[in-house]
């Protein structure tokens, strides 16, 4: 875990000079590079999809971006229970059957099994499934 209290930390790659890895950065100092609109986002959480898309375009023509664009990466950088780092798992407690009826069920499509689990009382979607069918055992 980072602490607060420092820009910077000591990585020690068994060489003989630790290295030094800043955690604090200047977003200006990358104005002229194509990542620069990722940093952006990441430095401004507080503003809204509107307002990231006009920030952008005043940085330049290079950093103009859709909504939408903005929308699919922003999620990364916004701290909530579905994106924090180590959220809680099987919050519902059916992770366990899910995976094993997916385990034995390894012909069905996973709309398939989206639609017989929610039948059940199941909530999961079929982009779930895919993402967790090698956890199944398929």
């Amino acid at each position: 875990m980072l602490s607060r209290d420092s820009d910077s930390f000591e990585l020690d790659l068994g060489t003989t000079v630790p290295k030094t890895v800043r955690c604090t950065l200047d977003i200006r100092d990358y104005e002229h590079l194509a990542g620069f609109s990722w940093l952006l986002i990441a430095a401004n959480t507080h503003l809204s999809l509107a307002e990231l898309e006009i920030a952008l375009r005043h940085a330049g023509p290079n950093h103009k971006r859709s909504k939408s664009w903005i929308a699919r990466r922003r999620w990364m950088f916004v701290d909530t229970p579905k994106t924090r780092a180590g959220a809680p798992k099987n919050r519902d407690g059916h992770e366990e059957q899910v995976l094993r009826f997916m385990a034995d069920n390894p012909k069905m499509s996973s709309r398939q099994m989206a639609g017989y689990l929610h039948k059940i009382g199941i909530a999961r979607s079929p982009t779930w499934i895919r993402q967790h069918r090698v956890t199944s055992g398929r």
